[in-house]
Protein backbone atom coordinates (compact mmCIF):
# COMPACT_ATOMS: atom_id res chain seq x y z
CA UNK A 1 0.00 0.00 0.00
CA UNK A 2 1.78 3.28 -1.23
CA UNK A 3 -0.12 6.29 0.97
CA UNK A 4 -0.81 5.07 3.68
CA UNK A 5 -2.41 8.79 5.20
CA UNK A 6 -5.28 8.12 2.27
CA UNK A 7 -5.91 4.53 3.26
CA UNK A 8 -8.70 3.40 5.21
CA UNK A 9 -6.98 2.49 8.47
CA UNK A 10 -9.42 0.04 10.62
CA UNK A 11 -8.70 -2.00 14.01
CA UNK A 12 -10.21 -5.18 14.76
CA UNK A 13 -10.71 -6.34 17.96
CA UNK A 14 -11.26 -10.30 19.07
CA UNK A 15 -10.47 -11.98 21.87
CA UNK A 16 -8.20 -14.65 20.19
CA UNK A 17 -6.17 -14.03 17.14
CA UNK A 18 -5.84 -17.81 15.87
CA UNK A 19 -8.64 -19.52 17.81
CA UNK A 20 -12.73 -20.12 16.98
CA UNK A 21 -15.06 -19.10 14.14
CA UNK A 22 -15.00 -15.03 15.15
CA UNK A 23 -10.90 -15.22 14.67
CA UNK A 24 -11.13 -16.92 11.52
CA UNK A 25 -13.73 -14.24 9.93
CA UNK A 26 -11.38 -11.39 11.33
CA UNK A 27 -8.26 -13.01 9.67
CA UNK A 28 -9.43 -13.72 6.29
CA UNK A 29 -11.46 -9.98 6.34
CA UNK A 30 -7.59 -8.57 7.11
CA UNK A 31 -6.49 -10.53 4.27
CA UNK A 32 -8.67 -10.05 1.42
CA UNK A 33 -8.85 -6.43 2.38
CA UNK A 34 -5.27 -5.69 2.88
CA UNK A 35 -5.32 -4.18 -0.57
CA UNK A 36 -7.77 -1.43 0.22
CA UNK A 37 -7.33 -1.09 3.64
CA UNK A 38 -4.43 -1.08 6.58
CA UNK A 39 -5.84 -3.25 8.95
CA UNK A 40 -4.40 -3.90 12.40
CA UNK A 41 -5.09 -6.28 15.36
CA UNK A 42 -5.95 -6.17 18.88
CA UNK A 43 -6.23 -9.51 20.93
CA UNK A 44 -6.88 -10.58 24.40
CA UNK A 45 -4.70 -13.54 24.07
CA UNK A 46 -1.55 -13.49 21.10
CA UNK A 47 -0.63 -16.64 19.59
CA UNK A 48 0.92 -15.61 16.31
CA UNK A 49 4.16 -13.65 15.17
CA UNK A 50 2.64 -11.17 12.82
CA UNK A 51 3.62 -7.61 13.69
CA UNK A 52 0.04 -5.89 12.88
CA UNK A 53 -1.22 -8.11 15.74
CA UNK A 54 -0.67 -7.10 19.57
CA UNK A 55 -2.31 -8.26 22.34
CA UNK A 56 -4.94 -5.09 24.21
CA UNK A 57 -2.31 -4.35 26.82
CA UNK A 58 0.13 -3.33 24.18
CA UNK A 59 2.94 -6.76 24.48
CA UNK A 60 4.97 -4.92 21.26
CA UNK A 61 7.34 -7.77 21.16
CA UNK A 62 5.55 -11.28 21.06
CA UNK A 63 7.45 -14.91 20.72
CA UNK A 64 5.59 -17.43 19.20
CA UNK A 65 7.17 -20.19 21.51
CA UNK A 66 5.83 -22.59 24.24
CA UNK A 67 6.71 -20.58 27.19
CA UNK A 68 4.32 -17.41 25.62
CA UNK A 69 1.35 -19.49 24.93
CA UNK A 70 1.90 -21.43 28.31
CA UNK A 71 2.03 -17.60 30.03
CA UNK A 72 -1.15 -16.56 27.87
CA UNK A 73 -3.22 -19.53 29.45
CA UNK A 74 -1.88 -18.74 32.74
CA UNK A 75 -3.39 -14.91 32.19
CA UNK A 76 -6.62 -16.40 30.92
CA UNK A 77 -7.38 -18.72 33.74
CA UNK A 78 -6.31 -15.75 36.48
CA UNK A 79 -8.66 -13.71 34.04
CA UNK A 80 -11.59 -16.00 34.49
CA UNK A 81 -11.20 -16.45 38.70
CA UNK A 82 -11.24 -12.78 38.51
CA UNK A 83 -14.62 -12.28 36.81
CA UNK A 84 -16.19 -15.68 38.02
CA UNK A 85 -15.02 -14.28 41.99
CA UNK A 86 -16.64 -10.96 40.90
CA UNK A 87 -19.68 -12.28 39.00
CA UNK A 88 -18.87 -9.66 36.58
CA UNK A 89 -17.25 -10.10 32.82
CA UNK A 90 -18.27 -7.11 31.31
CA UNK A 91 -16.58 -4.38 33.92
CA UNK A 92 -14.07 -5.97 36.51
CA UNK A 93 -10.85 -4.78 33.74
CA UNK A 94 -9.44 -1.56 33.31
CA UNK A 95 -10.27 0.77 30.39
CA UNK A 96 -6.87 2.66 29.99
CA UNK A 97 -5.16 -0.04 28.05
CA UNK A 98 -7.66 -0.31 25.24
CA UNK A 99 -8.53 3.32 24.69
CA UNK A 100 -5.09 4.47 24.79
CA UNK A 101 -3.71 1.98 22.53
CA UNK A 102 -1.64 4.09 19.89
CA UNK A 103 -3.64 2.05 17.08
CA UNK A 104 -6.57 2.63 18.24
CA UNK A 105 -6.04 6.58 18.63
CA UNK A 106 -5.27 6.35 14.57
CA UNK A 107 -7.81 4.45 13.38
CA UNK A 108 -10.77 5.27 11.26
CA UNK A 109 -12.89 2.32 12.48
CA UNK A 110 -13.09 0.13 14.99
CA UNK A 111 -14.52 -3.09 14.39
CA UNK A 112 -15.27 -5.54 17.20
CA UNK A 113 -15.71 -9.46 16.72
CA UNK A 114 -16.05 -11.22 20.12
CA UNK A 115 -15.43 -9.18 23.17
CA UNK A 116 -16.48 -11.54 26.11
CA UNK A 117 -13.37 -13.43 27.38
CA UNK A 118 -12.13 -10.92 30.21
CA UNK A 119 -10.01 -8.92 28.43
CA UNK A 120 -11.26 -5.51 28.10
CA UNK A 121 -13.78 -3.49 29.93
CA UNK A 122 -17.01 -3.09 27.76
CA UNK A 123 -16.94 0.42 28.65
CA UNK A 124 -14.70 1.19 26.50
CA UNK A 125 -16.92 1.33 23.67
CA UNK A 126 -18.75 4.20 25.21
CA UNK A 127 -15.44 6.04 25.51
CA UNK A 128 -14.31 4.46 22.32
CA UNK A 129 -17.23 5.98 19.91
CA UNK A 130 -17.25 9.15 21.18
CA UNK A 131 -14.43 9.97 18.56
CA UNK A 132 -14.32 6.59 16.51
CA UNK A 133 -17.20 5.10 14.78
CA UNK A 134 -17.70 1.25 16.12
CA UNK A 135 -18.75 -1.61 14.24
CA UNK A 136 -19.78 -4.65 15.94
CA UNK A 137 -20.25 -8.07 14.51
CA UNK A 138 -22.41 -10.39 16.57
CA UNK A 139 -20.90 -14.02 16.28
CA UNK A 140 -23.02 -15.39 18.95
CA UNK A 141 -25.73 -14.26 21.00
CA UNK A 142 -23.50 -13.27 24.21
CA UNK A 143 -23.86 -9.23 22.96
CA UNK A 144 -27.94 -9.78 23.47
CA UNK A 145 -28.20 -11.70 26.88
CA UNK A 146 -26.98 -11.17 30.12
CA UNK A 147 -24.31 -13.49 30.11
CA UNK A 148 -24.54 -16.39 28.17
CA UNK A 149 -23.51 -17.41 24.04
CA UNK A 150 -25.84 -18.96 22.84
CA UNK A 151 -30.32 -19.19 24.47
CA UNK A 152 -31.67 -22.58 23.26
CA UNK A 153 -35.14 -23.26 24.46
CA UNK A 154 -34.78 -20.65 26.92
CA UNK A 155 -37.50 -18.24 26.67
CA UNK A 156 -36.44 -15.33 29.06
CA UNK A 157 -33.18 -14.67 27.44
CA UNK A 158 -34.09 -11.07 26.47
CA UNK A 159 -35.66 -10.24 29.14
CA UNK A 160 -32.41 -10.41 31.69
CA UNK A 161 -33.49 -13.47 32.86
CA UNK A 162 -31.49 -15.81 31.41
CA UNK A 163 -28.89 -17.79 32.90
CA UNK A 164 -27.75 -21.21 31.42
CA UNK A 165 -25.73 -23.72 34.01
CA UNK A 166 -24.02 -26.64 32.58
CA UNK A 167 -23.27 -27.17 28.76
CA UNK A 168 -24.34 -23.85 27.66
CA UNK A 169 -23.44 -21.42 29.99
CA UNK A 170 -20.66 -19.08 28.67
CA UNK A 171 -18.62 -19.44 31.84
CA UNK A 172 -18.92 -19.71 35.59
CA UNK A 173 -19.97 -16.88 37.75
CA UNK A 174 -19.70 -17.01 41.78
CA UNK A 175 -23.45 -14.94 42.45
CA UNK A 176 -26.47 -14.39 40.02
CA UNK A 177 -25.61 -10.96 38.51
CA UNK A 178 -27.40 -11.31 35.35
CA UNK A 179 -29.99 -8.31 35.62
CA UNK A 180 -27.12 -5.85 36.27
CA UNK A 181 -24.86 -7.44 33.17
CA UNK A 182 -28.18 -7.31 31.13
CA UNK A 183 -28.93 -3.77 31.88
CA UNK A 184 -25.20 -2.83 31.47
CA UNK A 185 -24.72 -4.24 27.86
CA UNK A 186 -28.26 -2.29 26.71
CA UNK A 187 -26.86 0.35 27.80
CA UNK A 188 -23.42 0.14 26.16
CA UNK A 189 -24.30 -1.32 22.80
CA UNK A 190 -27.21 1.01 22.19
CA UNK A 191 -25.55 4.17 22.67
CA UNK A 192 -22.13 3.13 21.37
CA UNK A 193 -22.12 0.91 18.51
CA UNK A 194 -22.82 2.80 14.99
CA UNK A 195 -23.74 -1.27 12.85
CA UNK A 196 -23.97 -4.47 14.32
CA UNK A 197 -23.14 -7.08 11.36
CA UNK A 198 -25.41 -10.26 11.53
CA UNK A 199 -23.88 -13.13 10.05
CA UNK A 200 -27.59 -15.15 9.30
CA UNK A 201 -30.72 -14.58 9.37
CA UNK A 202 -31.39 -16.91 12.36
CA UNK A 203 -29.24 -14.48 14.47
CA UNK A 204 -31.34 -11.44 12.96
CA UNK A 205 -34.47 -12.72 14.05
CA UNK A 206 -32.85 -12.76 17.65
CA UNK A 207 -31.59 -9.67 16.90
CA UNK A 208 -34.76 -8.06 16.62
CA UNK A 209 -36.51 -9.70 19.65
CA UNK A 210 -33.58 -8.00 21.96
CA UNK A 211 -32.65 -4.80 23.28
CA UNK A 212 -30.80 -3.92 20.02
CA UNK A 213 -33.88 -4.10 17.92
CA UNK A 214 -33.78 -0.32 17.31
CA UNK A 215 -30.43 -0.35 15.88
CA UNK A 216 -28.68 -0.33 12.87
CA UNK A 217 -27.82 -3.99 11.55
CA UNK A 218 -26.96 -5.22 8.34
CA UNK A 219 -26.67 -8.99 7.45
CA UNK A 220 -23.58 -9.74 5.96
CA UNK A 221 -22.94 -13.71 5.64
CA UNK A 222 -19.57 -15.40 6.73
CA UNK A 223 -17.47 -16.29 4.11
CA UNK A 224 -14.76 -18.92 3.43
CA UNK A 225 -11.90 -19.34 0.60
CA UNK A 226 -12.96 -21.45 -2.39
CA UNK A 227 -11.08 -24.40 -3.41
CA UNK A 228 -8.71 -24.50 -6.29
CA UNK A 229 -8.35 -27.84 -6.91
CA UNK A 230 -9.88 -31.04 -6.13
CA UNK A 231 -9.50 -34.92 -6.75
CA UNK A 232 -11.10 -36.60 -9.50
CA UNK A 233 -10.83 -40.16 -7.39
CA UNK A 234 -11.91 -40.26 -3.82
CA UNK A 235 -9.76 -43.42 -3.63
CA UNK A 236 -6.49 -42.08 -4.63
CA UNK A 237 -7.31 -39.25 -1.25
CA UNK A 238 -7.84 -42.26 0.71
CA UNK A 239 -4.78 -44.12 -0.25
CA UNK A 240 -2.44 -41.09 0.06
CA UNK A 241 -3.73 -40.60 3.42
CA UNK A 242 -3.26 -44.25 4.39
CA UNK A 243 -7.23 -44.87 5.41
CA UNK A 244 -9.35 -47.65 4.44
CA UNK A 245 -10.89 -47.63 0.97
CA UNK A 246 -14.32 -47.41 1.79
CA UNK A 247 -17.33 -44.69 2.58
CA UNK A 248 -15.90 -41.87 4.66
CA UNK A 249 -18.00 -39.25 7.36
CA UNK A 250 -15.98 -36.32 8.70
CA UNK A 251 -16.48 -34.54 11.44
CA UNK A 252 -14.25 -31.54 12.44
CA UNK A 253 -14.74 -29.43 15.97
CA UNK A 254 -12.05 -27.98 18.65
CA UNK A 255 -11.63 -31.10 21.17
CA UNK A 256 -13.42 -34.08 18.63
CA UNK A 257 -15.13 -36.41 20.96
CA UNK A 258 -14.77 -34.57 23.82
CA UNK A 259 -17.02 -31.37 22.52
CA UNK A 260 -20.74 -32.08 23.60
CA UNK A 261 -22.15 -29.30 22.19
CA UNK A 262 -21.18 -29.77 19.24
CA UNK A 263 -22.05 -32.98 18.97
CA UNK A 264 -18.74 -35.32 19.80
CA UNK A 265 -20.21 -37.71 22.21
CA UNK A 266 -23.19 -38.12 19.32
CA UNK A 267 -20.51 -38.89 16.75
CA UNK A 268 -18.68 -41.93 18.83
CA UNK A 269 -22.68 -43.55 19.66
CA UNK A 270 -23.06 -43.41 15.79
CA UNK A 271 -19.39 -44.62 15.09
CA UNK A 272 -20.32 -47.97 17.14
CA UNK A 273 -23.09 -48.86 15.29
CA UNK A 274 -22.89 -52.51 14.07
CA UNK A 275 -24.38 -50.95 10.63
CA UNK A 276 -21.39 -48.93 10.29
CA UNK A 277 -18.81 -50.56 11.06
CA UNK A 278 -17.18 -50.70 7.60
CA UNK A 279 -17.18 -46.71 7.47
CA UNK A 280 -14.57 -44.79 8.55
CA UNK A 281 -15.52 -42.39 10.62
CA UNK A 282 -12.78 -38.96 10.61
CA UNK A 283 -13.02 -36.86 13.58
CA UNK A 284 -10.60 -33.86 13.44
CA UNK A 285 -9.91 -31.63 16.14
CA UNK A 286 -8.45 -33.32 19.47
CA UNK A 287 -4.99 -33.13 21.18
CA UNK A 288 -3.30 -36.42 19.32
CA UNK A 289 -3.54 -38.93 16.58
CA UNK A 290 -5.15 -42.51 17.09
CA UNK A 291 -7.20 -45.00 15.06
CA UNK A 292 -9.90 -47.15 17.39
CA UNK A 293 -11.89 -49.33 15.51
CA UNK A 294 -13.20 -47.28 12.70
CA UNK A 295 -12.55 -44.21 13.67
CA UNK A 296 -9.47 -42.01 12.64
CA UNK A 297 -8.74 -39.37 15.09
CA UNK A 298 -6.28 -36.81 14.12
CA UNK A 299 -5.77 -33.16 15.59
CA UNK A 300 -6.32 -29.58 14.20
CA UNK A 301 -4.17 -29.63 10.97
CA UNK A 302 -2.86 -27.02 8.79
CA UNK A 303 -5.53 -25.83 5.75
CA UNK A 304 -3.55 -27.59 2.89
CA UNK A 305 -3.31 -30.95 5.13
CA UNK A 306 -7.21 -30.57 6.03
CA UNK A 307 -7.90 -30.30 2.37
CA UNK A 308 -7.01 -34.37 1.88
CA UNK A 309 -9.26 -35.15 4.52
CA UNK A 310 -11.93 -32.98 3.11
CA UNK A 311 -11.64 -34.60 -0.50
CA UNK A 312 -11.21 -38.35 0.80
CA UNK A 313 -14.58 -38.09 2.36
CA UNK A 314 -18.18 -38.67 1.35
CA UNK A 315 -20.44 -37.31 3.98
CA UNK A 316 -19.60 -34.25 6.32
CA UNK A 317 -21.32 -35.28 9.48
CA UNK A 318 -21.93 -31.85 12.54
CA UNK A 319 -24.01 -32.64 14.89
CA UNK A 320 -23.79 -29.32 16.99
CA UNK A 321 -26.22 -28.14 19.17
CA UNK A 322 -25.91 -24.68 18.94
CA UNK A 323 -24.56 -22.42 15.86
CA UNK A 324 -24.54 -19.13 14.32
CA UNK A 325 -23.38 -19.32 10.93
CA UNK A 326 -20.69 -22.06 10.63
CA UNK A 327 -17.56 -22.11 8.78
CA UNK A 328 -17.01 -25.12 8.92
CA UNK A 329 -20.37 -26.92 7.03
CA UNK A 330 -19.68 -23.68 4.35
CA UNK A 331 -15.92 -25.58 3.80
CA UNK A 332 -17.23 -28.64 3.38
CA UNK A 333 -20.16 -27.82 1.18
CA UNK A 334 -17.10 -25.98 -0.90
CA UNK A 335 -15.35 -29.30 -1.11
CA UNK A 336 -18.54 -30.48 -2.36
CA UNK A 337 -19.51 -33.21 0.60
CA UNK A 338 -23.58 -32.85 1.62
CA UNK A 339 -24.13 -31.56 5.30
CA UNK A 340 -26.21 -34.30 7.48
CA UNK A 341 -26.53 -31.64 11.02
CA UNK A 342 -29.47 -30.60 13.27
CA UNK A 343 -31.09 -27.36 11.97
CA UNK A 344 -29.59 -25.07 14.29
CA UNK A 345 -28.74 -21.56 13.89
CA UNK A 346 -28.05 -20.64 10.39
CA UNK A 347 -27.53 -23.84 8.89
CA UNK A 348 -31.18 -24.20 7.31
CA UNK A 349 -29.60 -21.17 5.61
CA UNK A 350 -26.55 -23.07 4.44
CA UNK A 351 -28.48 -26.51 3.54
CA UNK A 352 -32.05 -27.54 1.83
CA UNK A 353 -33.23 -30.93 3.25
CA UNK A 354 -32.63 -33.67 1.23
CA UNK A 355 -31.42 -31.03 -1.85
CA UNK A 356 -27.40 -30.40 -0.64
CA UNK A 357 -27.90 -32.14 2.94
CA UNK A 358 -29.97 -33.40 5.51
CA UNK A 359 -31.59 -31.66 8.67
CA UNK A 360 -32.31 -33.86 11.31
CA UNK A 361 -34.45 -33.43 14.07
CA UNK A 362 -32.95 -31.47 17.06
CA UNK A 363 -30.74 -34.28 19.21
CA UNK A 364 -32.58 -37.17 17.46
CA UNK A 365 -30.21 -39.69 16.66
CA UNK A 366 -32.50 -41.59 14.62
CA UNK A 367 -33.09 -39.45 11.98
CA UNK A 368 -29.21 -38.32 12.04
CA UNK A 369 -28.72 -42.02 10.95
CA UNK A 370 -31.69 -41.68 8.77
CA UNK A 371 -29.49 -38.61 7.21
CA UNK A 372 -26.22 -40.79 7.23
CA UNK A 373 -27.88 -43.59 5.20
CA UNK A 374 -29.46 -41.07 2.73
CA UNK A 375 -26.10 -40.31 1.29
CA UNK A 376 -24.60 -43.59 1.96
CA UNK A 377 -27.28 -45.26 -0.18
CA UNK A 378 -26.86 -42.58 -3.02
CA UNK A 379 -25.17 -43.43 -6.16
CA UNK A 380 -21.96 -41.78 -7.13
CA UNK A 381 -23.66 -39.86 -9.78
CA UNK A 382 -26.37 -37.99 -7.53
CA UNK A 383 -23.27 -38.05 -5.21
CA UNK A 384 -21.43 -35.88 -7.62
CA UNK A 385 -24.82 -33.99 -8.53
CA UNK A 386 -25.18 -32.82 -4.57
CA UNK A 387 -21.46 -31.99 -4.35
CA UNK A 388 -21.76 -29.36 -7.32
CA UNK A 389 -24.55 -27.84 -6.02
CA UNK A 390 -22.86 -27.68 -2.67
CA UNK A 391 -19.25 -26.00 -4.83
CA UNK A 392 -21.81 -23.52 -6.97
CA UNK A 393 -23.70 -22.44 -3.54
CA UNK A 394 -20.61 -21.46 -2.04
CA UNK A 395 -19.19 -19.51 -4.88
CA UNK A 396 -21.76 -17.50 -5.66
CA UNK A 397 -22.86 -16.66 -2.00
CA UNK A 398 -20.58 -17.65 0.64
CA UNK A 399 -17.16 -16.90 -0.63
CA UNK A 400 -14.27 -14.78 1.80
CA UNK A 401 -13.74 -12.04 -1.04
CA UNK A 402 -18.03 -11.26 -1.23
CA UNK A 403 -18.17 -11.45 2.22
CA UNK A 404 -14.51 -8.79 2.15
CA UNK A 405 -16.48 -6.72 -0.03
CA UNK A 406 -19.62 -6.28 1.62
CA UNK A 407 -17.44 -5.30 4.79
CA UNK A 408 -15.66 -2.74 2.45
CA UNK A 409 -18.65 -1.24 1.51
CA UNK A 410 -20.32 -1.06 5.12
CA UNK A 411 -16.84 0.64 6.03
CA UNK A 412 -16.93 3.15 3.32
CA UNK A 413 -20.37 4.43 3.69
CA UNK A 414 -19.37 4.35 7.85
CA UNK A 415 -16.39 6.21 7.33
CA UNK A 416 -18.53 8.93 5.02
CA UNK A 417 -21.74 9.39 7.25
CA UNK A 418 -21.78 12.34 9.00
CA UNK A 419 -24.69 10.32 11.03
CA UNK A 420 -25.77 7.18 11.85
CA UNK A 421 -25.92 5.09 8.98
Amino acid sequence: MKNNNKVLKIVYVNTFDNIGGAARVMMDLKKCLENKCLIKVLVGYKMSDDKNINTVNQTIIVKNNKLYKILQKIIYKIRYLRSFLFSNDIDCFSNDSLINHPWIKEADIVHFHNIHGNYINIESLNIISKSKPIILTIHDLWSMTAHCGTCEKCKNWNKGKHFTPGLFHYQGMLFDNKEYLWNKKKNIFNRSVKCFVLPSRWIQNKYYKSYLSKCNNIVINNGVQIVAKKYTSKSIARRNLNLPNRKTLLFIANGGRNNPSKGGDIVTKLSLKEKYKNVNFLIIGEKESKRINNMVILPYLDHKKLSEYYMASDIFLFPSLAENFPLVTLEAMSYGLPIVSFGVGGIPEQVVHKVNGYISKYKDIQDLTNGIDYYLRMSKKDLEHVGNINIRKVKKYYSNKKMANEYYKLYMKTKNAKTHI
